[in-house]
């Protein structure tokens, strides 16, 4: 039994992936390390392999089963007379057969067969057992392999920081939801938000307190975020929000409201509790000709305005 997934994962940083692929160049113009994660292959291996090597023994015991069966239906053939022993039967057939026994078969030799057969249907039965027992693991290993592969699935799309989604499920939903935009003919807007100061917050008080803020604003952000919107992690300090069927307009509203909730947070380390601000950019859908790198790098853009002009605010491209 696998008791964990730690061991069964390796990570890489945006440029070494950038270095093998060439994915994600055009949209990382900062080149800010994204964490991502690949499936542990060997461990599947290791089950499919677990699993064929099962089947074979199943097979095996199957033809050993047939073989025993089939000693045992001729072993029965050979010890049952030529004539019928329940119709016909005559003493003067067997000349040991005592007088008035006539139509009916000798017991002892049944009794014979009975006890000689004892030792076959017993190893049979045994057989049968240890059949019962290989279903049962064949099938325990199938449940372990089939929620390994979706434990797999889930953390190819998922960030193991914040729990939010990757940039490579961004790109797949945005894609998606921009043909539909295009066939309902709807709004669309993306919201790409950066924490103020967060190296600041890493180098004064440590990496443990920075990746706790990173998760309490993204916990905030997805409890105050619409069930249609897709929360992502964009980078080591960047999130992002898609917002279907919502305009500029709406959007920056919604942008005006994120960053006050993370304005309002406590965020408590020993004695002291620290600030933490947003600075939001805000694009929309242009044209429904707009592809997601389009939309990201305006969302981008206006949020490098907002830092330029001091942080903590929201702009709209």
């Amino acid at each position: 039994m696998i008791s964990g997934l730690r061991g069964y994962w390796r990570y890489q940083s945006t440029d070494d992936l950038e270095a093998r692929t060439g994915a994600f160049a055009a949209s990382a113009p900062d080149r800010m390390v994204v964490v991502v994660v690949e499936p542990a292959r060997n461990g599947i291996r290791e089950l499919q392999a677990q699993s064929s090597g099962e089947i074979r023994s199943l097979a095996l015991l199957v033809l050993v089963a047939m073989i025993v069966a089939r000693g045992i239906s001729g072993f029965v053939v050979r010890q049952i007379p030529e004539r019928p022993l329940l119709h016909g039967f005559r003493a003067e057939d067997d000349p040991s057969a005592p007088e008035g026994t006539a139509g009916s078969p000798p017991p002892e030799r049944f009794h014979s067969v009975l006890s000689e057969l004892q030792p076959l249907l017993q190893a049979l039965r045994a057989r049968a057992d240890v059949l019962v027992n290989l279903r049962e693991s064949f099938r325990r290993s199938e449940r372990q392999r089939h929620r390994l592969e979706e434990e797999v699935g889930r953390l190819n799309i998922i960030d193991p920081l914040t729990g939010c989604f990757n940039r490579r499920e961004l790109y797949r939903r945005l894609d998606h939801e921009l043909r539909l935009s295009g066939r309902e003919e709807r709004e669309l807007s993306f919201l790409c938000l950066e924490i103020d100061h967060l190296r600041h917050i890493h180098d004064s008080y440590g990496e443990p307190v920075s990746a706790e803020v990173l998760r309490r604003i993204a916990l905030e952000l997805r409890n105050r975020s619409r069930a249609t919107d897709f929360l992502c992690r964009l980078g080591p300090e960047q999130f992002g929000l898609l917002l279907p069927a919502c305009d500029a307009v709406s959007a920056g509203k919604v942008a005006s409201m994120l960053s006050d909730v993370v304005r309002s947070l406590e965020i408590r380390h020993e004695r002291s509790i620290l600030a933490v601000t947003l600075s939001v950019g805000v694009a929309s859908l242009q044209s429904h000709r707009d592809d997601p790198d389009a939309l990201i790098k305006r969302a981008q853009s206006a949020l490098y305005r907002a830092k330029a002009e001091g942080r903590d605010r929201v702009v709209i491209a």
